[in-house]
């Protein structure tokens, strides 16, 4: 029910958005999971020039940093100016369950 709503959300925030379902799952893990894959898949494409993990680390701490940025000045626009009771940018999730699933 909830994808063929989808369809007709044309605007969030005030932003012009388009949704694409990449999966559809049983619960909120299993779509954690999808997503950790899918983004590493798909993170990997966007350093093939990189010859050591420091290089890929350093692309990844730039895509974070410009994610952030774009949110934080998204929400300065907005008036949200308190950035401490903010939700994490989706990449910024990303990144922390990448680094605890590397650190277990």
């Amino acid at each position: 029910m909830l994808s063929s709503a989808l369809v007709f959300i044309t605007k969030a925030g005030g932003m012009d958005v388009l949704f694409k379902t990449l999966h559809v799952g049983g619960s909120i893990r299993s779509c954690q999971k999808f997503l950790i894959n899918y983004h590493r898949k798909n993170l990997a494409q966007l350093f093939p020039d990189c010859k050591t993990p420091e290089e890929q680390a350093d692309v990844m701490k730039s895509i974070l940093a410009a994610c952030d940025s774009l949110e934080m000045g998204y929400k300065h626009a907005q008036g949200q100016v308190d950035a401490s009771s903010a939700p994490y940018s989706a990449l910024s999730m990303l990144y922390e369950a990448e680094q605890k699933m590397e650190d277990s």
